[in-house]
């Protein structure tokens, strides 16, 4: 695992409504790949909130076993899936 601080760049909010968890970009938000409201799941909500503040990949890890019922091997595939849509994407510092 990386010891790399990953942060979400600070253009959007995380909300749930209607039981489902949307990061929605703010005014401004100007580049294409990243001025579009994002649908999470939990999991992923979860993650985006830690990595609004910045996580690395082992504190992320070590969260998401805390506080769900999956192994450490689990939790480091949807992590890894997650980062890497998100670092394809653009949405980190």
């Amino acid at each position: 695992m990386s010891d790399r601080i990953y942060k979400i760049k600070p253009k959007y909010i995380l909300r749930e409504i209607a039981g489902e968890y949307l990061a929605i970009p703010l005014e401004g938000a100007d580049d294409s790949a990243t001025s579009q409201i994002i649908i999470l799941n939990e999991v992923s909500s979860f993650f985006w909130e830690r990595l609004q503040q910045g996580a690395t990949e082992a504190q992320l890890v070590s969260d998401l076993t805390a506080e769900f019922e999956v192994t450490r091997e689990e939790a480091q595939a949807d992590l890894q899936e997650f980062l890497t849509m998100l670092e394809e994407s653009g949405f980190f510092e």
